[in-house]
């Protein structure tokens, strides 16, 4: 991709992970360029020039919901872990 056309991004108002690290057009882009104002309310994580980590990936292993249509707002909540019982004197 040499470049990006002005409207590129204006339907996907809900994408929330773009990564144009590994594409040559990243090279003339900055994170406050107006080409991603339509994804900026929802994009969380916008990688340009270095991978910023893989939140929504990880997620997704974790909840095993790689096809699912699921959408919430925002990253992805922390992992919880989880609370062991108190233990019992016996």
């Amino acid at each position: 991709i040499d470049a990006l056309g002005d409207g590129v991004f204006q339907d996907l108002a809900k994408l929330k992970v773009l990564k144009l690290l590994d594409n040559p057009v990243a090279t003339k882009l900055k994170k406050q360029d107006k080409i991603f104002d339509p994804i900026r309310a929802h994009c969380y994580q916008l990688d340009l020039r270095s991978d910023s980590g893989d939140a929504l990936e990880d997620y997704w292993e974790h909840t095993r919901s790689y096809l699912t249509d699921e959408w919430f707002q925002g990253p992805p909540g922390k992992k919880k872990r989880r609370k062991q019982p108190p233990k019992q004197d016996l």
